[in-house]
């Protein structure tokens, strides 16, 4: 995890007794090497389940069994609310909020903010179009982006991963794969890259992107429909009735996003915990063709990294989590992280097993609002490290100029990776071609 000097005085045991007390997930001491899971790992044990007055007063809920109560039950705990604290695209007044929860219609837009009945059919309509068989179909495209995108700079045998290779890949991917046109990636790119070095800005800022040409697209499809995701979204109806102009933009605008900032953030994480692990470097690039392997690695990078925090839910009306009573109204603040390293239920959560048989990580959420791109992300991510594997397989990573995000509350991940590599390295290939050699550096 990346490494910023603390803040004078503060001790590790400080810092886990502020959080206890008033957890605050954008407290700048979090962007710390280790420290997130350091004060994870006190909450569980000493107040799993916990009131925080910050931000007008929220929960906390740390363990993995408390945030499985919270997310499995959508009647009970609303997504409609908003999802994040504090929320900044909702600027309503409790009044209103409560009626949108009540209508169970977002305040940001569907579908992560919607809840069932509501939210049913716009599930429905999207789930097949990224379902594994789909997905699969799209590997050598990404492969071939990937490929692209080290040509550009593998003459220069160093290169910034996350701004060279691990932004650009998942966001032209994304954008070819909902059927908009990625020539304008790099606006899409940068509006999630520059919601990480913006203090207090939670979230990408939707107004860097064109939403007049969004709806331009969306109109055009409506009328003339294809074979894709935008032209999925103008099909959907809820209680009978198409989405509003405001609802299929925010749709549209959410699912690149949810797309982007994931994908780059676990997959420049993971290329930082391999340059660490220089056994399995080597172990995973001499195995192209293990896919069990495989698919067992990217979960527990996918565990271990966990590019998304945390998310929240407003209870619709009185209940009670861990014997704690929640009234109407109140929020609670799921730490994905911390669940996936609960002890209770994982095996040595600490050590990153690429062989770990059992991985019912949160990385992607559960229940009705999981991940809806998890499978396109889990490709995405194998591509991009067997390629980067490849050829880039000797790269370096001069750890002290890695800096995480100054805000880790939302997404983890690093501002920028600086690597260097063998500029004569590996060519083009296909995941079947085993390097001839990698260092282990």
């Amino acid at each position: 995890m990346g490494h910023r000097p603390r803040t004078e005085g503060q001790t590790m045991t400080d810092i886990e007794s502020r959080m206890a007390s008033r957890f605050d997930h954008h407290d700048p001491e979090l962007a710390r090497d280790g420290v997130p899971q350091k004060v994870y790992r006190h909450l569980r044990e000493k107040c799993p389940f916990t009131w925080s007055d910050a931000y007008e007063g929220f929960w906390v809920a740390s363990t993995y069994a408390d945030i499985e109560d919270v997310i499995r039950d959508p009647d009970t705990f609303a997504s409609a609310g908003g999802i994040l604290i504090p929320d900044p695209s909702n600027q309503m007044s409790p009044e209103d909020q409560q009626e949108r929860i009540e209508m169970r219609r977002g305040v940001i837009g569907p579908p992560v903010s919607y809840d069932p009945p509501v939210h049913t059919p716009i599930r429905r309509k999207l789930e097949p179009l990224f379902s594994p068989a789909v997905v699969r179909e799209r590997e050598d495209y990404i492969r071939s982006v990937a490929d692209e995108w080290i040509d550009s700079f593998m003459a220069d045998g160093q290169c910034d991963l996350i701004t060279q290779f691990c932004a650009p890949v998942p966001t032209i991917v994304v954008l070819n794969w909902l059927g908009l046109h990625d020539e304008d990636w790099k606006v899409w790119s940068d509006a999630v890259l520059d919601q990480f070095s913006r203090p207090g800005q939670y979230g990408p800022d939707i107004s860097a992107v064109d939403l007049g040409k969004l709806l331009a697209i969306l109109h055009d499809r409506r009328d003339h429909p294809g074979d894709d995701v935008v032209t999925a979204i103008t099909q959907i109806r809820v209680d009978g009735e198409p989405l509003h102009d405001l609802e299929m933009v925010s749709l549209l605008a959410q699912l690149v996003f949810a797309g982007l900032d994931t994908t780059t953030n676990a997959t420049a994480s993971t290329f930082v915990e391999l340059y660490r692990r220089p056994e399995l470097r080597e172990e995973l690039a001499n195995t192209p063709n293990h896919d069990r392997l495989w698919a067992s690695a990217i979960e527990e990078f996918l565990r271990y990294t966990c590019p998304i925090q945390g998310f929240k839910r407003t209870a619709r009306n009185k209940s009670s989590v861990a014997g704690r009573a929640i009234e109407a109204g109140q929020r609670v603040y799921m730490i994905w992280a911390s669940a996936n390293f609960d002890e209770r239920e994982f095996d040595r959560p600490d050590l990153v097993d690429i062989r770990r048989t059992t991985n019912r990580h949160m990385t992607f959420g559960r229940g009705i609002h999981r991940c809806l791109g998890s499978h396109l992300a889990r490709l995405e991510m194998k591509v991009m490290v067997q390629q980067v594997l490849r050829r880039l397989g000797d790269y370096t990573v001069d750890e002290s100029k890695l800096r995480l995000h100054h805000d880790v509350g939302i997404a983890y991940g690093y501002e920028s990776l600086p690597i260097e590599f063998n500029p004569g390295g590996g060519k083009r290939s296909g995941a079947g071609d085993v390097p001839t050699s990698v260092s282990a550096s």
